[in-house]
């Protein structure tokens, strides 16, 4: 005992449902009472009068709910940290995450993009006039410039975008916006060359 002495740890209960209230406690208390009747009368009326006090208790449960979640993001609203976490709990849903591919990268998004702009821009040469304006029949021109690459990007205008930016982040970025502000001047050179190397390249890298 006198290495490993005997220490009392008090342990916080969590509630795992806070909007369950004294008026949702007493319909549903109700409801059973009621539902305990009819099976013990068999009685119609009772059977009907449970059904209904159990509709009642849901409406109120979820209206109880709604209030506790509607009142808990107002008091956090500028707290994104916590926004974030409440926002994503609320609107988990296991069953979909399976379906998404881990396989797919930021560059096979942009590589799906590029291939349908190529697809629209065939479609519009090909695509013949069907209607007219003031007599004229109108016809569609390809354009003689074509955006074929991006201008690189320098030092003073990547710092002025970074400081410009908010300093809110969320649980999905890799480093806290402030963080990257402050470290910005250590960070600027790297960063720079990832930016444009990706833009001269045309790729985009996975981490991104």
């Amino acid at each position: 005992d006198s290495v490993a002495p005997l220490r009392l740890k008090r342990i916080k209960e969590i509630n795992p449902m806070p909007w369950y209230n004294d008026h949702t406690r007493a319909l549903k208390l109700a409801a059973t009472k009621m539902e305990r009747s009819w099976k013990k009368s068999k009685l119609e009326v009772f059977g009907i009068s449970w059904r209904e006090r159990m509709i009642e208790y849901r409406k109120a449960l979820k209206s109880a709910r709604s209030a506790y979640f509607s009142k808990l993001l107002e008091e956090n609203k500028h707290n994104p940290r916590y926004l974030f976490d409440t926002v994503a709990k609320l609107t988990r849903n296991k069953a979909s995450t399976s379906d998404v591919s881990k396989e797919h990268s930021s560059n096979d998004f942009m590589n799906f993009f590029t291939c349908k702009i190529d697809n629209i821009r065939e479609k519009i040469i090909t695509m013949q006039p069907t209607t007219t304006v003031s007599r004229q029949t109108v016809h569609c021109s390809v354009p003689e410039e074509k955006f074929n690459s991006f201008t690189a990007l320098g030092e003073e205008e990547l710092s002025k975008l970074v400081k410009s930016s908010k300093s809110t982040t969320c649980m999905l970025d890799p480093i806290p916006t402030k963080l990257l502000k402050e470290m910005l001047p250590e960070v600027i050179d790297p960063l720079l060359n990832i930016v444009n190397s990706s833009l001269s390249l045309g790729y985009v890298p996975k981490t991104f």
